[in-house]
């Protein structure tokens, strides 16, 4: 019955941070705990995590606006010396892109995009890079990935 608790209590923790469920359904949980069987409860916790894990990806947006179409083209994939990132559609958003590393470290942001921007590669190091798109209000459009090659 402990281990059960603490394997309930990493659930709780990882559903806390990745899914943003508050903690009422949780305590409800440990109350039941103590009144139900080991199995009933595993079985229970289990269906109990796969919905809320379900819900909460459920309550995500994509984020293509029209269905899957691509809002910006990073080419050429990989690049040595400079990356063009192309707006397949108008830029009267005003959209910037903001170039992240491998481990998550923001490594560039690029404001005001034109249709077609340019962008020297020089202080980039070998490997990969996330880019993302994001509008004025700094909402996220699109994110991808391109490689560095020197």
């Amino acid at each position: 019955m402990a281990s059960l608790l603490i394997w309930l209590a990493i659930c709780y923790f990882y559903i806390r941070r990745y899914c943003g469920i508050n903690q009422v359904i949780f305590e409800k949980i440990f109350i039941f705990a103590s009144m139900w069987k080991t199995s009933t409860l595993l079985f229970s916790c289990f269906f109990c995590l796969l919905s809320l894990v379900g819900k909460a990806q459920s309550a995500k947006t994509t984020p293509f606006s029209d269905g899957g179409s691509k809002v910006v083209k990073a080419y050429p994939n990989p690049a040595s010396s400079r990356i063009n990132f192309e707006l397949q559609n108008n830029n009267e958003q005003g959209y910037e892109i903001i170039v992240f590393n491998f481990l998550g470290k923001r490594i560039d942001q690029i404001k005001n995009l034109n249709t077609r921007t340019t962008v020297e590669l020089d202080k980039y190091y070998s490997g990969l890079y996330i880019f993302q798109l994001r509008d004025k209000q700094g909402n996220l459009v699109e994110s991808g990935k391109f490689n560095v090659v020197k």
